[in-house]
């Protein structure tokens, strides 16, 4: 999903900050949704002894692309 914002430039200042909060709150939500499901997930995986889909999808994609050095 994205989202685009255009601001009058007397609006700016105050408006950027309001939207960069907004954003933060969003991403530490997320965040912690996020490490919520993990715990939740974890028991079941060790149990029936399979992983995360997303993880094994991660995983075989960082095996096939090659590392950056800069």
């Amino acid at each position: 999903m994205t989202t685009t914002i255009y601001m009058d430039s007397r609006e700016y200042a105050d408006t950027q900050q309001l939207v960069k909060s907004a954003i933060d709150g969003e991403v530490a939500r997320l965040e912690l949704a996020l490490a919520l499901a993990r715990q939740r997930l974890a028991p079941f995986e060790e149990k029936y002894g399979v992983t995360n889909v997303a993880k094994q999808k991660s995983n075989r994609k960082a095996q096939r692309e090659p590392a950056v050095i800069v």
